[in-house]
């Protein structure tokens, strides 16, 4: 038990670099790249979290079986992705097998795989589903997610900016959560400037 826990915990972790790793792979010169890159410039300066004032998710403690299953597919992808996503497949056609947040968990793997391999439209229907298990993943889970769905949409491929906008503005919505019980915490990620930034990008304008 405690070999599973300490593998997943070690995998969880170097996959979350694979999420962070998609900042470079946007266009640079994407309008809603730049946008994110404001924000994440803004959020880096500001000083220490106070305690989050978001009310309290009950994160369900994941079982034993999950553990094994999760580990499994952690070798699986040391040999192959396709395996691995097989067995994620036979994972999430069970539903009624695992809580909420080991089927958020199993999607966020399914999803950090197409990271690696670079198909999007993969990434984009895992974190969609991930997100449907929103109330049982942690919040900066949730806002990770929703910002890497806005920063694919704006890849030169797709240049949905519209949907990246929405994606966008739920990721300022959960913050702005937050930033609701803090004098002190993201308020400047509603700043005059970045409202001006998504407007112009509603009216079709460029950012630079």
């Amino acid at each position: 038990m405690k070999r599973s826990i300490s593998i997943c915990l070690i995998v969880c972790g170097a996959l979350f670099f694979a999420e962070f790793g998609m900042e470079l792979v946007v266009q640079p010169n994407s309008s809603l790249a730049h946008l994110v890159g404001v924000m994440s410039a803004q959020t880096a300066v500001v000083g220490e979290k106070p305690e989050d004032p978001r009310p309290e998710r009950k994160l369900q403690a994941p079982s034993q079986e999950w553990f094994l299953q999760l580990e499994k597919i952690t070798a699986a992808v040391e040999e192959d992705y396709d395996s691995a996503k097989e067995m994620l497949d036979r994972q999430l056609e069970h539903t009624s097998r695992w809580s909420d947040f080991e089927l958020a968990i199993f999607h966020r793997r399914y999803m950090d795989i197409a990271l690696i391999q670079e198909d999007y439209d993969l990434v984009l229907e895992h974190a969609k589903k991930s997100l449907e298990y929103r109330d049982s993943i942690q919040y900066f889970v949730e806002e990770r997610t929703l910002s890497l769905i806005a920063r694919i949409y704006a890849r030169e491929e797709y240049k949905d900016y519209e949907t990246a906008l929405e994606y966008m503005q739920r990721w300022l919505d959960l913050t702005n959560d937050w930033d609701e019980g803090s004098t002190n915490y993201l308020s400047s990620l509603v700043s005059t400037t970045n409202w001006k930034i998504i407007t112009r990008l509603r009216s079709g304008g460029d950012v630079r």
